[in-house]
């Protein structure tokens, strides 16, 4: 899975034991690891937090490839994700 990653596309990831939603921005192959930016929770939806949230992850920090969260409500800067991505969240986020 790891393989297939593109820096643009979005990931369920492990961080401190919770899972997140993040943005891949970069990508070393050599080392197997990327460069993602977390979004955080805002009750049922997400958005971009006012403090970039950017970390490198190990490959087996990357649970899947998501679809990109879509944007909701009138300043389009709250965004929704598929329910199945919330329930592999939920899993790990009690």
């Amino acid at each position: 899975m790891f393989q297939s990653l593109k820096t643009g596309d979005f990931v369920a990831a492990l961080y401190d034991s919770k899972a997140y939603v993040a943005k891949v921005l970069e990508i070393d192959e050599e080392d197997k690891d990327c460069k993602v930016s977390f979004m955080e929770k805002a009750q049922d939806l997400f958005r971009w937090p006012k403090r970039e949230d950017i970390l490198w992850l190990k490959q087996n920090s990357i649970l899947a490839k998501i679809e990109a969260p879509q944007e909701t409500g009138k300043s389009k800067r709250l965004f929704k994700v598929n329910p199945d991505v919330d329930s592999l969240l939920s899993v790990y986020n009690g």
